[in-house]
């Protein structure tokens, strides 16, 4: 009895300590089964006989799981149940080998919107799958239209089609649908500039002024200059440092040249009839037609001219009596405006005969018509 008792009394502490070794172990797989990290230090698997290794076998995990790269160097592979996608957390060097059956990130506007992304998303590349209008870089029109655009830092850029280096043809070819109307060839997408084909008027309109190196050959007769009608005057320029001009004056509606005109041939003006009354009397500031050549009709008795208006610098002045009564063109008259003065340089009126001819240049120094010839 004496010996069942000291047997008794060994074998409690060691039934004592079997249960605390296996209350240990139970605890420590619960808390092992509950942990989110797995640590491996130092260990080799190579003698594994496995197929592949699972993280998350069980189906635990309601959100990412991630395989990690070192404590402190924390590179990640994450897979996003949130997004359906793997996510890595540094650069990935595939080592020259080939990307398959692969694809951009599709979006249907451009990431970050109006303010756009930052500049450490250079170089992010999306497939827009519809046009953009508010996303920096697409806010001027025509906008940033579906196609493949690249984060410069500041701005979206386009990728397709935005750079030609050659091609195997003689011929670029727009719109090679024919899906009809307007065609443009854009230079810049901020700068926007145009040559456009306008299907409407059927000839091509350039957005901005024409710079030409080289000579210019037209296959048709006319070449229109402020087709858009904006008005004002229009000038032809001959040289960027040269700077010669034909110009339209739109306030005095006639040409103007900015230095000498050598004519090898003649010269031919257009006339205009001057039509006064039968009995006109003493007239002043007399307004012409707009031509060289001004023929008089109508006046059955002697008149007399004292002034003419719309002279201007060099004006010449062809005017014929065709009447066969009597014309006097009146010395420096004070009845007329200064400005429409005629100076016969006789200091004496002059008269014609019947039918009779003046020839004048306007002076705009001294603001009068000079009579040049006369004969009556």
């Amino acid at each position: 009895m004496e010996e069942s008792s000291q047997y008794q009394t060994r074998r409690l502490p060691v039934m004592a300590v079997t249960w605390l070794m296996i209350t240990f172990m139970l605890i420590l797989c619960a808390h092992t089964a509950s942990a989110s990290t797995v640590i491996f230090q130092d260990d080799i698997f190579a003698s594994v006989d496995s197929d592949g290794l699972v993280i998350d076998s069980n189906n635990n995990s309601a959100g990412n799981i991630t395989l990690k790269f070192g404590a402190t160097l924390a590179k990640t592979i994450l897979y996003s149940q949130s997004n359906n996608r793997f996510e890595i957390n540094a650069p990935l060097d595939l080592g020259n080998n080939q990307l398959t059956t692969a694809r951009i990130e599709n979006v249907t506007s451009l990431p970050g919107g109006a303010p756009g992304l930052t500049a450490a998303d250079k170089g992010r590349v999306v497939q827009l799958t519809s046009t953009d209008s508010a996303a920096p870089g697409c806010t001027v029109s025509p906008n940033c239209a579906a196609g493949n655009y690249s984060w410069s830092g500041s701005s979206w850029q386009p990728l397709d089609n935005s750079a030609i280096t050659g091609v195997p043809s003689n011929t670029l070819t727009l719109d090679n649908d024919n899906t009809g109307g307007n065609v443009s060839l854009q230079f810049g997408r901020v700068l926007g500039e145009t040559l456009n084909w306008n299907n409407a008027a059927l000839r091509f309109d350039l957005s901005d002024d024409l710079n030409l190196t080289d000579g210019l050959t037209m296959g048709g007769n006319t070449l229109i200059m402020d087709n858009d009608n904006t008005g004002g005057d229009i000038a032809l320029q001959f040289g960027q440092t040269l700077g010669k001009t034909l110009s339209w004056n739109a306030a005095n509606s006639r040409f103007t040249f900015n230095d000498e005109l050598d004519i090898s041939g003649a010269l031919s003006t257009q006339s205009g009839d001057l039509a006064l009354g039968a009995n006109p009397g003493n007239l002043d500031n007399v307004i012409i037609p707009n031509t060289t050549f001004v023929r008089i009709t109508g006046p059955t008795t002697s008149f007399a001219i004292r002034g003419i208006s719309g002279g201007y610098n060099g004006r010449l002045l062809f005017l014929i009596n065709t009447t066969g009564v009597n014309m006097t063109l009146t010395n420096n008259s004070s009845t007329s405006t200064a400005a429409n003065r005629i100076l016969t340089n006789t200091g004496a009126n002059l008269i014609t005969a019947g039918t009779g001819i003046a020839i004048m240049v306007y002076d705009a120094i001294s603001s009068v018509w000079r009579v040049i010839s006369f004969s009556g």
